[in-house]
């Protein structure tokens, strides 16, 4: 068991709460000591016995654990969990352990190799590490929790990771690196949610993309399996299904990060703002025509889940410099009528929107 070194600096902080009740969910073996509320709220919890923060607005929460640097749940109160969590069986092998939930990692990931010797696992300062918690104007209508890490090894950077709720109800994830030590180094913020299978995915396409079908096969497709998995429903948007047979993972040169996927009636949308900077372009592809949005499907085993991940531009970073991006995540209820679905998508991959 890995224990926290977080300190919280209250215990409880609960602003316009008229009323809190115990709830019922289907994950109380995980979760100790939530309550039902009607307005914004920041108090302390566990997860799996681990301490955990969480933040709630309406009928909304998203509990936090320091320890591990992640959103480990996202939903509606007494409701399914939007994020995946890796079965307890799955975490007892020694090494990096794939919790799940929502974390932030550097890219390129194809760089990794100057720090870990491969593409795969993180160095464990990046994701092991357990975080520092702050709670930042505690007893105000909008506290923020904000996580700062230690020294990140190879990049040289520290990670400052701020979770609080916009006054439209978004829940609004702010990144940062800091780069604290070494030489000058290219990265990128790189935020990856892992998502229980949704029914399906809908991302918009760059409408000067030069791109074959307006996105790019890391692996996986274009191969006769695949068929299917990625289709165009309007013109620069498509629908992606998820696979549990396969593995396939794509990219977007769209200018236009959003993602929103579809289970059981609601519409999770996760979204960032489009900077174009000509002499910073996004990863994974050639310059000045990489990615800002990705979308892997992990398929054909025991263990199966999407990752939606969006991602900031590159920047080339010397020490007293920082670089931030800013993600938005909502929930709202999608019809099961399909003409009304799609709409209702598109509308919410439109900016206007956001």
């Amino acid at each position: 068991m890995i224990k926290s070194k977080t300190t919280f600096a209250l215990a409880l902080w609960s602003i316009a709460c008229s009323s809190a009740s115990a709830i019922t969910t289907a994950e109380n073996s995980r979760i100790a000591h939530l309550s039902s509320v009607t307005a914004t709220s920041v108090q302390q919890t566990t997860w799996d016995g681990i301490p955990a923060i969480r933040t709630s607005h309406g009928q909304i929460e998203a509990i936090i654990v320091p320890a591990w640097g992640r959103v480990m749940r996202f939903g509606y109160i007494g409701g399914k969990n939007i994020l995946w969590v890796a079965p307890p069986e799955s975490l007892k092998a020694p090494g990096f352990k794939n919790r799940g939930g929502s974390k932030l990692w550097p890219a390129p990931q194809s760089e990794w190799t100057n720090f870990t010797g491969d593409v795969y696992p993180p160095d464990p300062s990046w994701d092991g590490q357990a975080f520092k918690s702050d709670i930042i104007a505690p007893n105000s209508k909008a506290p923020t929790i904000r996580l700062t890490s230690g020294k990140w090894s190879g990049v040289g950077v520290r990670a400052v990771i701020e979770f609080s709720w916009d006054s439209d109800g978004a829940f609004v994830i702010h990144e940062t690196f800091h780069k604290i030590s070494g030489g000058p180094r290219r990265i990128s913020l790189w935020n990856v949610a892992q998502v229980n299978y949704p029914d399906r995915v809908y991302a918009m396409t760059g409408a000067k993309t030069a791109l074959k079908n307006g996105y790019f096969w890391f692996f996986g497709g274009p191969s006769p399996q695949y068929e299917g998995s990625v289709t165009h429903i309007a013109e620069n948007c498509i629908k992606i299904v998820p696979d549990s047979e396969y593995s396939y993972k794509i990219g977007l040169d769209t200018a236009n990060p959003t993602l929103v996927s579809i289970s059981d009636g609601t519409a999770f949308t996760m979204s960032a703002k489009y900077i174009n900077l000509a002499l910073s372009p996004y990863p994974d592809g050639p310059d000045g025509d990489g990615f800002p949005v990705e979308f892997y499907n992990q398929g054909g085993g025991a263990i199966r889940y999407n990752e939606e991940e969006l991602l900031s531009p590159l920047y080339t970073l010397h020490q007293g410099q920082s670089c931030s991006q800013t993600i938005r995540w909502t929930l709202s209820p999608i019809s099961s009528d399909s003409d009304t679905s799609q709409q209702t998508v598109l509308n919410l991959l439109t900016p206007a929107a956001h």
